[in-house]
């Protein structure tokens, strides 16, 4: 529409100087088609500038709106019995396919053009449930798993917060880049180590995707890591529910907190 307008301008512009070229040559030209041609140059080297300007400012408004949605799957058996669960593999149980089903009606009128998941059951099923509402395929990534927690996935978090006390007030005691690089035991994965699979992935997957909003489907303590390196929040302190998920904006290559829901990040404060 500006380019129209500009040209429309161009044509003005020339009449305009024609007239005062043929009443009494106040411009001191004497070849007046010499002047229309520098005028057309003119205009078409602005045209080819304003045409490039358009492209760039097309391209960062894509890249500035561009979205990308990570959800807590639904509730799985564990989930209810207060379970650690981590990367061992466990089913959706009945309230969390509903709550599935009821975040997929919620989000459907937004523009999701892709649908990805952990590769773990919960994760998958949550999302497959969701894709049907926009008749959508799911891709699996096992850079989107649950942190894993080693030898004490399975135990009951309240016999967990007995048996690993002293260790839990270490952790507690550190500051976030500290916390990053702490196990709980041998075998569990450090926030620091999720975050390095899972990080690169959503960058990649937000420069190689042409969807404007991108669903991820995923877990609960990497959602933790994710509030904690991207917007500051205390990972001690965030909760998410099932199905609680945030929207992250990806700007000039960076990804940034829009806004959250179902996660409270400031619990017991």
């Amino acid at each position: 529409m500006l380019e129209r307008f500009c040209f429309k301008c161009y044509w003005i512009l020339l009449d305009f100087a024609s007239n005062i070229w043929h009443s009494n040559n106040t411009l001191g030209i004497e070849n007046w088609s010499n002047t229309r041609d520098c005028l057309l140059e003119h205009f078409l080297e602005y045209r080819k500038i304003h045409c490039s300007y358009v492209k760039f400012l097309k391209g960062k408004v894509f890249m500035d709106a561009k979205k990308i949605t990570i959800i807590r799957h639904g509730r799985t058996d564990w989930n209810a019995e207060g379970r650690v669960q981590g990367s061992i593999d466990r089913p959706l149980d009945e309230v969390g396919m509903s709550e599935a089903k009821i975040l997929g009606d919620a989000f459907f009128h937004l523009p999701i053009g892709k649908i990805v998941s952990s590769d773990l059951e919960r994760a998958y099923h949550t999302a497959k449930i969701i894709a049907e509402k926009f008749s959508s395929s799911v891709e699996m990534h096992p850079s989107l798993r649950e942190v894993s927690f080693g030898s004490i996935e399975g135990m009951l978090w309240e016999d967990f917060r007995l048996e690993y006390k002293e260790k839990i007030l270490a952790y507690e005691s550190l500051s976030w880049e500290e916390r990053k690089k702490f196990r709980y035991t041998d075998t569990s994965e450090t926030y620091g180590e999720a975050l390095a699979r899972v990080l690169p992935f959503l960058q990649d997957l937000c420069l190689q995707s042409a969807s404007q909003h991108i669903l991820v489907i995923t877990h609960g303590g990497v959602m933790k890591a994710l509030l904690a390196e991207l917007a500051g929040f205390d990972d001690r302190k965030v909760r998410s529910q099932n199905t609680g998920f945030l929207t992250l904006k990806f700007k000039q290559g960076c990804l940034v907190l829009d806004h959250s829901q179902g996660i409270d990040l400031n619990f017991g404060g």
